[in-house]
């Protein structure tokens, strides 16, 4: 498996192999080095762990897509295939050491490598050369500032592609650097602990980008044949992180919708410590257009007065003939066609009168109107219910070869509403799966977060087994998750014993109950170190006060719940005998 870290501002692939060692690569700002470091993990895991600490914590748990395990495709954090970088920044370094040119690090053209999507040989071309500490010196001394510029665009341009900010505000996090270079040391002294507690810190570090930044930018619905405005999206653009160039410029892409109206722009930015914030507006005009107002829902029997906004933006006065059709739902009381004069610039209402003969369902009123060449034709819904108060009744149970089902109404019930399903489960197993299949997830975070998703994976799996359920798909997912979450809880485990949520000197006395508890209930489902289970409760027999209670860590990330302490006393108390 293959990660990326920066260590003292170069690239770092980290690969994991199956013996245990993990195998540090620099990348430069333009190519590879070979292998400078390699450590071994105290006690290996298998691949699929070691690949998980390493290309997601690393990666800082980013659920986003990035590309972060396919052939060390981020020599610059992104992708950049079929580009390559401008001469005007290679040539100064390269005229001082002719042997990165020698090398193949001058401008090369990667359009037939991206053509073929052959990724691997792309990779291999790509601006490589022997001695990466060279170009790195080089690039210091020679071009950094117009680099820097460049790498800020490509980071522009990759963030704005990739949907979700960019590596760029990745790159950019405050401490994430140091802590990087803290884990090169950490790995390189092959101190696991200290791997999986320096990962967690960048995970908490990178809280801001753990999920992709939710954007959207309003893609119009396409038009009928007859032209009816139906799309009336009011919020048609959304950006929480959009990345500005270094003059503080960025451009972004949207459709409107049917609505005719004036939208709002708010706009908040920061940079340097420094913010500031604007707002302006885009107004949407059309010169002859209708605006029917419809109310979002109506019952059964209402009688509605539909009104209907006429409007001549036009320079001219206009004769008008506007006209209304609706489905079986609605009936009109009213003539359904009107005529009236519009002068230039004038706005006027009209109505018409509708009533709801329909029990239920989805009402369709489409307006349409003509001023000359001008014409205009908007669409709406509206949701009918019954009159009355809605009630529901539910039964359960076991369907033989033929069974009767009898449902009691309300004396009162309206007539036409009631509607009625069945929902049958063939096996045992189909009923189960569409609750325990929303349960199971890859545990991420500290060992509390990790811990909320490895609760319910436990359980999810000791059910199947205690009411011998076979489903090999499900087994293999929940026990990929569950493994991943053991190897996660464990490397929290502190030096001096106990757990905390990072793994770092003291324990938590609560927490490290809680992990016991975990554990206890893990061990039906999963192969526990009972080696650790014991000296984790040997350390909290240690932590006794003497008084019949516990001691405190005073230096507590968290209080764990914020229990009094007679409860936290009963709980550890229960934990230790259950371990």
């Amino acid at each position: 498996a293959t990660a990326c870290l920066i260590v003292g501002g170069l690239w770092l692939g980290a690969e994991v192999h199956s013996n245990g060692s993990i195998v540090l690569t620099p990348f430069t700002e333009h190519g590879i080095r070979p292998v400078v470091a390699t450590a071994s993990i105290a006690e290996p895991q298998d691949p699929m762990a070691e690949a998980e600490f390493l290309g997601y914590e690393l990666m800082g748990a980013i659920d986003a897509e990035v590309d972060v395990v396919e052939e060390a495709d981020m020599a610059l954090g992104m992708e950049l295939d079929a580009k390559a970088l401008p001469n005007d920044l290679l040539a100064p370094a390269a005229a001082e050491f002719p042997q990165l040119r020698d090398n193949g690090w001058m401008n090369r053209n990667l359009q037939a490598f991206a053509k073929n999507d052959n990724r691997r040989r792309a990779q291999q071309n790509r601006f490589f050369f022997d001695d990466g500490q060279l170009a790195a010196d080089a690039l210091k001394r020679k071009i950094r500032a117009p680099l820097e510029a460049w790498r800020a665009k490509a980071f522009q341009e990759a963030g704005m592609a990739g949907g979700f900010g960019g590596m760029g505000e990745y790159y950019a996090l405050p401490n994430v650097q140091s802590l990087y270079r803290q884990l090169a040391f950490a790995a390189a002294a092959k101190d696991l602990n200290a791997v999986n507690r320096i990962s967690s810190q960048i995970e908490t570090s990178l809280e801001p980008l753990r999920f992709p930044v939710r954007q959207y930018a309003h893609v119009h619905q396409p038009t009928t044949q007859d032209a009816v405005r139906q799309d009336f999206t009011e919020t048609i653009y959304w950006h929480p992180l959009l990345i500005a160039d270094e003059n503080g410029r960025a451009e972004i892409e949207f459709a409107l919708s049917d609505s005719v109206t004036t939208f709002d722009v708010l706009l908040d930015g920061h940079q340097s410590g420094r913010i500031g914030t604007g707002q302006g507006e885009i107004t949407a005009r059309i010169p002859f257009h209708l605006e029917p107002k419809v109310p979002f829902e109506v019952t059964a029997g209402d009688k509605i007065d539909l009104p209907l906004g006429i409007n001549n933006d036009t320079d001219k006065p206009v004769s008008v003939t506007t006209q209304l059709d609706y489905n079986e739902l609605l009936e009109l009381t009213g003539d359904q066609e009107q005529q009236l004069q519009l002068n230039s610039g004038e706005r006027t209402r009209e109505y018409f009168p509708l009533t709801v003969v329909g029990n239920s369902g989805e009402a369709t009123v489409e307006v349409s109107g003509t001023a000359g060449s001008l014409q205009d034709r908007v669409r709406k819904t509206i949701r009918v219910v019954p009159p009355g108060f809605p009630f529901q009744q539910a039964i359960a149970g076991q369907l033989d070869a033929q069974q009767e089902v009898t449902l009691t109404l309300p004396e009162t019930w309206v007539p036409g509403s009631l509607k009625v399903s069945l929902t049958a489960y063939p096996s045992a197993l189909a009923d189960i799966r569409d609750g325990i299949e929303g349960i199971i997830r890859e545990p991420h975070g500290c060992f509390e977060q990790a811990s909320s998703s490895n609760y319910p994976n436990i359980w999810a799996l000791r059910f199947m087994q205690d009411h011998d359920i076979a489903d090999p798909e499900f087994t293999r997912r929940a026990k990929g998750f569950l493994k991943n979450g053991y190897a996660k809880l464990v490397g929290y485990e502190c030096s001096k014993k106990g757990y905390e949520w990072f793994g770092g000197d003291p324990g938590h006395e609560a927490l490290t109950a809680y992990g016991l508890m975990e554990f206890r209930d893990m061990q039906g489902v999963w192969d526990v170190d009972q080696e650790m289970v014991t000296r984790t409760a040997n350390w909290l027999m240690a932590r006794r006060d003497g008084k019949g209670g516990f001691l405190r860590n005073s230096k507590a990330l968290d209080s764990f719940g914020s229990a009094p302490k007679d409860i936290t006393n009963a709980y550890i108390v229960w934990a230790l005998t259950e371990a």
